[in-house]
């Protein structure tokens, strides 16, 4: 079954999602908690928003860049 949806799995999540698929069901069999899972999934996901609304420049950013121009 495994070799089975690993096809699938890679047109639907493209070359990164199989390797997070393969992890999930390598958890799910080794009596690891599906809802542990997700949430921590979605904690990585949070943060790397998070990081990414916080560190977008203030005001736009100008062209060219001054040598001293700081953002974040």
């Amino acid at each position: 079954m495994n070799n089975f949806m690993t096809l699938p799995m890679g047109y639907v999540f493209d070359r990164f999602g199989t390797a997070v698929a393969r992890l999930i069901a390598m958890c799910c069999t080794s009596a690891g908690c599906l809802l542990a899972m997700f949430l921590f999934m979605a904690a990585c996901s949070a943060w790397h928003l998070l990081r990414t609304l916080f560190l977008m420049p203030r005001t736009r950013i100008p062209y060219p860049l001054p040598p001293n121009y700081n953002y974040g």
